[in-house]
C-alpha cells in the first residue's frame, strides 16, 4: 500500500551539498526533522540534492554549516517517491477517531503469514478496517484473526474471529532456521519464544536423552534435532499437534524425535530409560507435573526446563523457594539453579518465569 504515487514532481527547497557530505547532511537533517521524505534524493554532477520541508532557521543554518560550510538552499524539482506505510496505526490516522488511535494494540504475534490480534471493546466496531489496514501494511499477511477468547483447555486453545484476508488458519511458521506448519485454530503456538527457545537449544549436548513433555507441533523438539546429535520423544495430549510435529519431523529432515500421543502420566511406565534433560513449557500446569519430570531424570542427575504462570507481585526468589520443597518430596534436590528469570508479561498482573535447575 503505497500513499504517494511516484513518477510526479514538484518543485520544492532542498539542500544541495557535496556528494561526501551527503549522508551526514541527511541524517542531521533528519534528525531536526526536516527531511522531506515524500521525495527523491536526487544526484546533480558533484552534488547531492537533499528535499527539505522548508526553509532553514539561521541557527538550523549553522549546524549544517559544521559539516558542509558551503552547502546551498536551492529550488529544484523533485521527483515524488513511493513511500510504503508499514505501522497500520499510520494507516488508520485518518479512518478513526483521533481519541481512539491510542486504543490501537502496538503488537501483536504474527505466525507465519496469519496475524494474530488482541481487540480492546472500544474498537471492536473498526475491527474489520484494523484488519484491512494490516494486510495492506504487513507484507505477506494474508490473514488477520482477532482472539474471541483466552488461551484455554487441555489443549491450550484460544477462539478466533476472522477481521481480514482470507479464513484459512493453516500456515508455515520460520524460526531458528526451522520450519513449522501449523493450523492456528487447533494447536497452540507462540511466535514470541523464539529466542528462549533458543537458548533452551544453546544449552543441550551432544548425546543426550531428552524427554518434551508438552512438546505441541515440536518448536523446541525439532529445533534441538536439528542442531544437535540427541535422542528426543515428545509428548503431546493434542491429536493435532502430534500431526504437525510429524509433519515438521519431515519438513526439517530430522530423525532423531520419537512423537507420542498421550499424557507424560499415562506413559511414564512405558519407558526403560532416563532422560538428561526435561523441558516442562507448560506453565499452566507443569507444577503439577514435577514427580513425573523427577522420576524421568537419570539417577546420576540432569536438568528440567520449567515454565509457570507467577503473579507479577511475587519474587523469583519464592518461586524457587516453592520449587526447591516439591521437587524434595519426590526424593531428587536441587544442586545448581542454572537460570531464572521472567520472560513474558503476559498481562499487567501476571508473568511466565523462566527456570532451568539441575537435580540430583
Amino acid at each position: 500500500m503505497n500513499d504517494k504515487s511516484s513518477g510526479k514532481s514538484s518543485k520544492i527547497l532542498g539542500i544541495a551539498t557535496n556528494i561526501k557530505h551527503g549522508e551526514k547532511i541527511r541524517i542531521k537533517l533528519k534528525e531536526m526533522r526536516l527531511l522531506e521524505g515524500n521525495y527523491k534524493i536526487e544526484p546533480l554532477k558533484d552534488k547531492i540534492l537533499i528535499p527539505v520541508i522548508r526553509n532553514l532557521s539561521s541557527e538550523e543554518k549553522l549546524l549544517l554549516q559544521q559539516i558542509d560550510p558551503n552547502f546551498e538552499i536551492v529550488q529544484y524539482k523533485f521527483k515524488r517517491q513511493i513511500r510504503r506505510v508499514t505501522d497500520y496505526r499510520e494507516y488508520l490516522k485518518d479512518r478513526i477517531n483521533e481519541k481512539l488511535l491510542k486504543f490501537l494494540p502496538r503488537s501483536f504475534d504474527i505466525i507465519g503469514n496469519i496475524v494474530i490480534i488482541e481487540i480492546p471493546e472500544i474498537l471492536i466496531q473498526f475491527e474489520n478496517l484494523i484488519g484491512e489496514s494490516i494486510i495492506k501494511c504487513l507484507k505477506n499477511i494474508r490473514t488477520v484473526y482477532a482472539k474471541s477468547s483466552g488461551v484455554s483447555g487441555d489443549f491450550r486453545l484460544r477462539n478466533l474471529r476472522l477481521i481480514g484476508g482470507i479464513d484459512d488458519p493453516i500456515t508455515i511458521h520460520k524460526e531458528n532456521n526451522c520450519i513449522f506448519e501449523l493450523n492456528v485454530k487447533k494447536v497452540y503456538f507462540s511466535p514470541r519464544l523464539g529466542s528462549e527457545r533458543l537458548r533452551v537449544v544453546n544449552s543441550v549436548k551432544n548425546g543426550e536423552t531428552i524427554i518434551d513433555m508438552f512438546a505441541g507441533v515440536g518448536p523446541y523438539s525439532i529445533q534441538i534435532a536439528k542442531n544437535k546429535v540427541v535422542k528426543v520423544i515428545a509428548f503431546d495430549i493434542n491429536p493435532d499437534a502430534i500431526f504437525y510435529l510429524k509433519r515438521n519431523i519431515k519438513l526439517n529432515k530430522t530423525t532423531l524425535i520419537k512423537p507420542i500421543l498421550g499424557n507424560i502420566r499415562d506413559k511414564i511406565n512405558d519407558f526403560q530409560f532416563s532422560a538428561d534433560r526435561v523441558i516442562m513449557n507448560l506453565p499452566g500446569s507443569a507444577f503439577e507435573f514435577l514427580d513425573c519430570s523427577c522420576k524421568l531424570i537419570s539417577k546420576k542427575g540432569g536438568v528440567i526446563h520449567y515454565y509457570q504462570f507467577i503473579p507479577s507481585e511475587v519474587k523469583n526468589k519464592e518461586v524457587l523457594n516453592t520449587l526447591e520443597n516439591r521437587i524434595k518430596k519426590f526424593g531428587r534436590k536441587i544442586e545448581n539453579i542454572l537460570f531464572c528469570k521472567k520472560i513474558k508479561q503476559i498481562s499487567p498482573t501476571k508473568s511466565k518465569i523462566a527456570i532451568d535447575i539441575e537435580i540430583k
